[in-house]
């Protein structure tokens, strides 16, 4: 689990401590609104080397290089530990421990010298690099004759693994990474097998009888050997398709002697092939997703794998959106390499439409699913402007949702106590009436409210009006205050301006008696022609879904983050100047 997370000195943040509790492999969606300092989040990550924090000059905060760039992760571990690891302009724990990759927008504008007049414009997405250092391909030095030589009298016993190790590609990946085990119980394990081999040649018979006795009688001498029962385990599982243990166990033993002949080279097949399967699985994944008829290309050129895109003019944005974020996600694929992983993406799904953001979310989901399969433990930190509970835009199964801005804000457990029984039968009719919508007439409910543990003076109207225009005269000062006290106190204003407008008696009472804010100020438009503030309509988003949470407070910092929105601040100051 993700703690905390420290950043200072980057871009638009001095100083940011936020206290999350992130949980891995699930997708975290991390909302704040603009300006509060995402990108840079964003550039505090993307700019880590495996050495320290390297920033040019326009990433310092107030473009000041005299000041130290600085990340720290608290991470709880299984266990309950804690471990802080930290990034600096001199020193990179984070990244001795954790692997990093940040994706954002790829695309950029590109200017367009023309010979009749000023240049144009044209936007563009840079050819996005997979891979550097294309391994070479190199084969074992394999030969049969010689293992069934080494092997003695019985060798004839032995398959020819000839064609599996050069055409296996995923077998041989992971036969590579045995390669520690190998080394680390080369001695033991070469006295083993000798033990084995002399026993078995001590038989005599036909190839069948000999694998035959190898089941009945060696087969628990070789369980005992770590390494060869843990290669058994790679070939059974990878492709080697035999009828009896022993042909497992004797391939196993070639496989082990391959790594004694030449280490190095042993290393270096495996990871040429650790290549091929990772490309054959990025193309795989590039044509599954690859939603026109331009196809994305997968080139290797000078030992380097690049996604080469096909002239934006022929793409839709939608096109151009989701081809570029699935490849960076493939980048990450191959780069993320550590147990632990932190994946950001910057604002990268808040401008794909529908059917791509389905797909983008499906292919996050997959990428959680990879990872936790391998054992290890991915992070994968969505930051958007866009309210995920107003917007529907994210329908992960197991999204968590955490609300960045960390303003002032105070809100009243008796609010939202209120709030949450604000339908008991004893108050239901009075309380969306006479105090969460405006009414001149005064309501005295105060040991109905008392019964329900209530704050009991709420129960008359005029100390509660009191109490909620307090908040909003707090909230546009800039001082603490409840956002659901300011939800009630726009609602309540708005209709009171509306209400006080209106030509006569028996319009008023029908304001009254219509129930939704939005019906009144349709009722005062529509049929008494009262000029009805765009804005009153705007501020819906404000006043009305908070107005009724059923348990818990969970949605109120979402109602924050809108609150302390500049924007929607200013609009409110407005609104009731």
């Amino acid at each position: 689990m993700i703690r905390k997370i420290t950043i200072e000195n980057v871009k638009g943040i001095s100083k940011k401590e936020l206290s999350l509790d992130i949980i891995p492999n699930k997708p975290s969606i991390l909302v704040a609104p603009n300006g509060f300092g995402k990108s840079s989040f964003a550039t505090a990550f993307r700019r880590m080397n495996g050495k320290r924090i390297n920033l040019s000059k326009n990433d310092f905060f107030k473009e000041d290089e005299t000041l130290s760039p600085r990340v720290e992760l608290l991470i709880r571990d299984s266990n309950g530990h804690e471990l802080s690891l930290e990034a600096t302009k001199n020193s990179n724990s984070i990244f001795e421990n954790i692997d990093v990759f940040v994706i954002h927008s790829m695309i950029r504008p590109k200017g367009i010298r023309t010979p009749f007049g000023p240049a144009a414009a044209t936007l563009t997405i840079d050819d996005i690099t997979v891979l550097r250092g294309i391994p070479k391909r190199v084969e074992y030095n394999y030969r049969i004759s010689e293992f069934k030589k080494k092997f003695g009298k019985n060798g004839k016993a032995l398959d020819n693994l000839s064609d599996l190790l050069k055409e296996n590609s995923a077998l041989i990946e992971k036969i590579g990474e045995l390669a520690s085990e190998f080394k680390k119980q080369q001695k033991e394990t070469e006295k083993k097998i000798d033990n084995c081999i002399k026993r078995i040649n001590e038989f005599s018979g036909k190839i069948s009888e000999v694998k035959e006795f190898v089941n009945e009688n060696i087969i628990q001498d070789f369980k005992s050997i770590k390494c060869i029962e843990r290669t058994k385990d790679v070939l059974e599982n990878y492709g080697l398709i035999y009828s009896t243990e022993a042909e497992y166990y004797l391939s196993a033993v070639q496989i082990f002697w391959i790594y004694c002949e030449d280490s190095t080279l042993f290393k270096k097949v495996s990871l040429y092939h650790q290549y091929e399967s990772e490309k054959k699985r990025l193309k795989q994944l590039l044509d599954d997703f690859n939603s026109s008829w331009l196809e994305l290309e997968l080139e290797e050129t000078e030992r380097t794998l690049v996604v080469r895109f096909p002239d934006v003019v022929h793409m839709s944005n939608g096109q151009r959106d989701i081809l570029s974020l699935i490849a960076l996600l493939l980048k990450a694929r191959i780069q993320l390499k550590k147990k632990i992983a932190v994946l950001i993406l910057d604002e990268v799904f808040d401008y794909l439409d529908d059917a791509n953001l389905i797909a983008s979310q499906y292919f996050i989901s997959k990428f959680i699913d990879q990872y936790k399969l391998d054992g290890g433990e991915i992070y994968p930190l969505i930051l958007t402007h866009l309210d995920p509970y107003i917007f529907q835009n994210y329908v992960f199964s197991s999204q968590k949702i955490y609300y960045l801005d960390d303003r002032p804000s105070d809100y009243s457990h008796a609010m939202l106590e209120l709030v949450k029984k604000r339908n008991e039968i004893q108050i239901k009719e009075d309380v969306s009436k006479y105090l969460f919508h405006f009414h001149p007439t005064r309501i005295n409910k105060r040991s109905e409210f008392k019964e329900l543990k209530l704050k009991e003076t709420w129960g008359e109207g005029d100390i509660f009006y009191t109490f909620i225009f307090e908040e909003l005269r707090k909230y546009i000062l800039g001082e603490k205050y409840c956002p659901l006290s300011i939800c009630c106190a726009i609602r309540v204003k708005i209709e009171k301006i509306v209400f006080e407008s209106l030509p006569s008696n028996s319009a008023k009472n029908d304001f009254l008696e219509t129930k939704s804010t939005r019906e009144k100020l349709d009722l005062a438009r529509e049929r008494y022609g009262i000029s009805v503030s765009e804005t009153y309509y705007i501020l819906g988003m404000i006043y009305n879904e908070p107005m009724h949470i059923r348990q818990g407070d969970s949605r109120i910092p979402a109602l924050v983050s809108k609150l302390e929105n500049k924007a929607i601040r200013t609009i409110i100051k407005e609104a009731f100047a």
